[in-house]
Order: C-alpha cells, then structure tokens, then sequence
C-alpha cells in the first residue's frame, strides 16, 4: 500500500520541501493549508484549514501512517502564538492518535537550546532559559510531546540554520535585508554556523519516517561548521557588494539595541541620520540572538548519524544557495 502522510507546514519552505522528498518517493501527501492552491501537484491532497481548529483537520488523518509536524502559528502576537503553537499541536497529536497515525515527525529547531561559548552540544545539553518567544514556544511544544504516554511513536527533529535555494530565514529573508542595508555581526564573526541545506533537512524527515524505530530528539546538522564570518562571506558575493557591520559583541549590542528602538523619536533620528549621511539602515539582532551567534560550540549531529542513518549530503557554499 501507498504510505499516507499527513503534513502540517506544507506551503512553507520545509515543507514544499518535504513534500517533493514524500512525492518523488511514489507517497501520498495530506497537506494542510490555510488557503486552497497553497500546495499542489502530483500526489498531494490540499486540506484547507489551520491548527486552531481541530474539526477543520481531523477527518483528515483518517488513514494516515505518519505526521509530520512543521507549522507554526502566525498570530502577530508573540505570547498568543505561542500558547496556539502548544495547544494546535496538542491537539493534532490528539487527532492523530484517535485516528491511529503509527508515527509523528515533529521539525523542531536546535534554538532550544543554551548555547555554550564553546564545546559540544548533543541532545543532553540542556534547554535554554532564554525569554525569547520562539524559543520557549518551541521547548513547551517539545516537552508537551514528550510527556505524551499514548499514540503515535515520536521523534523530534532540531534542526540548524536552514539554508538553500531561494527561501526561509538564512537565505531568503536575510539575503533581502541585505540588499537593502546591513547587517551588525557581533564578534567579528567569529562565532559558529551549524548549517544545514533544506534539501537534507527534508531528507532527515524522510529517514526519521522510514526508520525502524524512532524516539525522543535528533539534532540534524550538517557536521561541517564554519564561522559566521564565511557564511557572511557567501551571502555577500551572491548580493554583490558588502552588506554586514562587522564589530566586537559589545559594540554589536549597542548598535543593535539602537536599531531596535521602535520609539517614534528614534525612527525619526535614524531616518534623519540616513538622509544626511546616505547611509543605509542597520539590522541588529536582540540579545538571545547575539548570544547565539557569538557561541562557538559545536552541534553534534552523531545520534541523528547512528540512529535514523542520516548524513547531509550538502556543502555550503555560493553554488548550494542557487
């Protein structure tokens, strides 16, 4: 029999993704979507609907052998996201175990976790105790799963920095920001990537469904980190001219918080500070992700390697963007 796959997250740049990997493997794909013509093509059935309302997605698992979780909610409010990420996915975990799904897939993100200066970070290191939104939203959805002593078997994917052609946060949103201004890197750069290309993302979600047996976390990264400052190097040569600031972390943190400042009186100097100078504008990070870029540890992609079999295939570079 065909494998039915239901997938959450399939207009995004995972899950287009993920859904050609299940495609061209000869799977049939129940996308959930927001909107009709989000997702389509050859072996994927649209259903129209969102995590916040379970009647208009249930029906849907009905003879499915596999979730795969990668939507978030989009609510512009960061602690009411939040709560509807923890409560949508409890709510398909639900649902999927009264319609006998026999395994969950569930892309999470290696944002969970305390970054160290330096070392090694497996899936024991500890979570991290960050006040940033996306980062506990992840960790309450991951241990909402975990404590979950019915229904489908699960594994949790924690990805790296996702990159690839044309898309998501790395190499998508990041690539235009710099088009238009430049970026504060914090510690000259120094701190380290760990990388992984979408197309390998997809096909670690792929493994972790076709495995054996799965449970519990797997970090999935490329097992070639590099630093910042060459990751910087790449997405300036496929913008075509210089487009980062790059500072010591204290100098990093001063100018970021400056070009944070979301008070009127603050937009309005930096608007005049850019007419006068011709300069153009700078993005910061906030402090959670400062402190994140500046660690030099090391993501050990070894559990995810002798588990589900999983190796990156990928090489950074200018030709891996596209």
């Amino acid at each position: 029999m065909t494998p039915v796959v239901f997938l959450t997250g399939g207009s995004g740049y995972v899950g287009r993704h993920v859904i050609d990997v299940l495609t061209t493997a000869g799977w049939t794909v129940r996308a959930l979507t927001r909107r009709a013509g989000a997702v389509e093509g050859e072996g994927v059935r649209p259903i129209v609907g969102d995590l916040t309302r379970v009647n208009s997605f249930a029906s849907g698992l009905a003879g499915c052998t596999a979730l795969v979780h990668c939507a978030r909610a989009s609510h512009e409010d960061s602690t009411e996201r939040a709560r509807q990420d923890v409560e949508g996915t409890l709510a398909l975990w639900e649902a999927a175990r009264q319609a006998g799904v026999r395994r969950c897939v569930h892309v999470s993100t290696m944002s969970v976790y305390a970054l160290p200066a330096e070392g090694t970070v497996d899936e024991t290191s500890p979570y991290t105790t960050s006040d940033d939104p996306y980062a506990r939203s992840k960790i309450a959805i991951e241990q909402a799963l975990l404590s979950q002593t019915k229904g489908p078997e699960l594994g949790i994917l924690q990805p790296g920095c996702v990159y690839g052609a044309r898309g998501g946060w790395w190499t998508g949103t990041l690539p235009d920001l710099m088009r238009r201004g430049r970026l504060i890197v914090p510690d000259h750069g120094r701190g380290i990537a760990n990388l992984i290309h979408v197309e390998d993302l997809a096909g670690a979600v792929f493994a972790a469904l076709t495995v054996d047996v799965i449970s519990g976390r797997f970090i999935i990264t490329d097992g070639r980190p590099i630093p910042w400052t060459e990751f910087y190097d790449v997405l300036e040569t496929v913008v075509g001219h210089t487009a980062t600031l790059r500072v010591s972390t204290a100098e990093a943190r001063i100018l970021a918080a400056q070009a944070l400042d979301g008070r009127l009186v603050a937009r309005v100097r930096r608007g005049v500070v850019r007419r006068l100078t011709g300069r153009p504008p700078l993005f910061g990070q906030d402090a959670h992700a400062i402190t994140q870029a500046t660690s030099r540890a090391v993501l050990s992609p070894v559990r995810a390697a002798a588990v589900l079999g999983f190796r990156a295939q990928r090489v950074f570079g200018v030709d891996a963007i596209g």
